[in-house]
């Protein structure tokens, strides 16, 4: 039993880092179009 608690952080730690890239992508790529604005550049070197 001692050993199932001993692993449930490393389980959700997982789960935190597999998740991680797709909220951070999620909040990223609204701002493109405002970002590639403010800057002066091109779609493609926004992206």
């Amino acid at each position: 039993m001692k050993n199932a608690q001993k692993n449930v952080p490393s389980i959700l730690l997982i789960i935190v880092l597999i998740g991680f890239p797709q909220i951070s992508e999620s909040i990223f790529t609204p701002v493109l179009p405002a970002l590639r604005t403010h800057l002066h550049v091109s779609a493609q070197t926004a992206n």
